[in-house]
């Protein structure tokens, strides 16, 4: 999927005044080469660690009043940020992936760094996701029991398990899933349909369903090193 933030990317990757920016955060060593380097150390399409988790919360401070840094964060959450988009298109959000790209951007540029999830880019999918999808339905169907509760501020809403399962594909991708079952995987979220998966893709139902079966093994011990 072609997105806008694609032309602004492969513009920016290797400007000198943002790779002069991305230097001075100190995330990679000096002189930094491309930004792809920054998105890298990042976790981006890494197996997950303690130390890109570091980085993505050093880079996500940064990105407060930092658009060079918002657009490295923005791109390192991308692939959940998909998969939580492709869910609300099923659900009939055909402006999905507009919707969560922009809660995506003012997630970014809003993070309370008092904030300690045990995956930063965790709660900031589960962010996009409430943004986008869920604040304007909770505040409708909640004003006169607002009003009721003389207009006391509602809890910060759970963590959301579509968004968890979000950044679990995120994880298959870092963890270096190949292509084509991380494209399964995708089709199979938007359609869970073996037999039409398979039609689209002109494969045998039985290869689908047996592929299926072992990216799902495959994801439930990525979710257990995850724990």
């Amino acid at each position: 999927m072609t997105l806008p933030l694609d032309a602004d990317w492969n513009r920016l990757r290797h400007d000198p005044a943002a790779l002069r920016r991305a230097a001075a955060w100190g995330i990679v060593a000096a002189p930094v080469a491309t930004l792809d380097d920054v998105l890298t150390a990042v976790g981006y399409e890494q197996p997950a660690s303690a130390g890109a988790d570091r980085n993505l919360r050093r880079l996500v401070a940064f990105a407060r009043d930092d658009d060079v840094a918002t657009h490295v964060v923005v791109r390192r959450l991308l692939p959940g940020m998909l998969c939580v988009a492709a869910r609300q298109r099923r659900r009939g959000c055909p402006d999905a992936v507009s919707e969560a790209l922009g809660a995506l951007w003012i997630a970014v540029r809003t993070y309370d760094p008092r904030r300690s999830p045990s995956c930063i880019a965790a709660a900031l999918i589960g962010d996009v996701d409430y943004r986008a999808f869920r604040a304007g339905r909770r505040r409708r169907g909640t004003e006169l029991l607002a009003d009721a509760l003389d207009e006391r501020p509602a809890r910060e809403p759970d963590p959301d398990p579509a968004a968890e399962v979000a950044e679990l594909l995120a994880t298959a991708v870092r963890a270096g899933t190949p292509p084509d079952d991380i494209d399964l995987l995708r089709r199979l979220l938007a359609d869970p349909s073996p037999q039409r998966v398979a039609a689209v893709l002109d494969l045998n139902e039985r290869t689908v369903r047996k592929r299926r079966d072992r990216l799902a093994a495959l994801l439930r011990e990525l979710a257990l090193q995850a724990a």
